[in-house]
């Protein structure tokens, strides 16, 4: 496109959007427009790190968000789906009675009313278990996800009973003897990477090492801060990769991560499939910005053998 071109609102606003998504892109070496997740925000707000031998909390800002955006009944139900919100209202019971026990770290910071917070999830959550039917329920995971963190809350005297918790347990417990720990220490490539969390007490975290590419398990950031939670060795890459979660999402400045970050692959792909099957071309893109969008896909299709999924995992 040459400088003489006149270009028309429609060009000037395409054209302004690939510069944006090329900026994000070349500044941080990623791109994340995802909504972010408490869910993920909750697993992330639980990590503790040893700092000069003082057990320290790593993203307290992450736990703060959790405060903020608690509902007046306890709850994070603002979710697109109930057992999205019972997920989400899960993890965030786990994180606040984490930090409500862990009192040594040295940045403790809980408030005064975290009890009360707590009881209100409790019986929030309550309420949403009662009047869930979980047969009909089609979300990827659930079966394994939600089983797990009941398991684990068990453990600090915190259970649930509830009308469809036999039929929850009994599609849990097809899909876990079809589970072996071999699949996670192996190199076989699984989804499984991007929910560790859900194999708590089931796996050696430090034999999963390797599964770690470029600071994360699979671009999930629950799935790592479990592994970086349940491993004995300290990671410094899973550590900055968090970090970068936390600031360079959607969410930035808040505290919060997305359920997958990042999502540069989806993203470019995403932008230039629908404005180029859209009727815009190449030029009203910028053919310089285009060929650069083009060359960081091929290069990401060549160093994983063809194979990708929404980021650089």
């Amino acid at each position: 496109m040459s400088s003489s071109t006149v270009l028309s609102p429609m060009q000037w606003t395409v054209s302004a959007l690939v510069r944006r998504v090329w900026d994000q892109l070349a500044s941080c070496n990623n791109i994340s427009s995802m909504s972010t997740s408490v869910y993920d925000t909750a697993w992330v707000s639980m990590i503790i790190k040893k700092v000069d031998g003082v057990a320290t909390w790593l993203f307290p800002e992450a736990f703060q968000y959790l405060l903020d955006n608690q509902l007046p009944d306890g709850s994070w139900n603002n979710s697109s789906t109930q057992t999205d919100a019972i997920l989400h209202t899960l993890a965030a019971i786990m994180a606040m009675q984490k930090h409500h026990l862990e009192t040594e770290c040295a940045n403790h910071s809980a408030p005064a009313d975290l009890a009360v917070r707590i009881a209100k999830s409790i019986k929030s959550l309550e309420a949403m278990l009662s009047s869930w039917d979980v047969k009909s329920s089609q979300q990827v995971g659930f079966e394994i996800l939600i089983p797990a963190l009941l398991a684990i809350l068990e453990k600090n005297n915190v259970k649930f009973s509830f009308r469809g918790k036999s039929s929850l347990m009994a599609v849990h417990q097809a899909k876990m003897e079809r589970f072996t720990p071999t699949i996670i220490y192996s190199t076989e490539e699984t989804t499984l990477i991007h929910s560790l969390e859900a194999f708590v007490d089931k796996i050696d975290f430090d034999r999963a090492r390797h599964r770690v590419f470029d600071g994360s398990m699979m671009a999930s950031p629950a799935s790592t801060a479990a592994y970086m939670m349940y491993s004995t060795f300290w990671d410094p890459k899973a550590e900055a990769y968090l970090r970068n979660s936390i600031c360079n999402s959607a969410g930035i400045g808040s505290g919060s991560v997305p359920s997958a970050y990042p999502s540069s692959i989806f993203e470019l792909s995403w932008v230039l499939s629908t404005l180029l099957e859209s009727g815009v071309s190449k030029d009203d893109l910028g053919t310089d910005t285009c060929e650069k969008f083009g060359s960081f896909l091929k290069t990401e299709l060549e160093r994983k053998g063809g194979t990708v999924g929404f980021g650089q995992s």
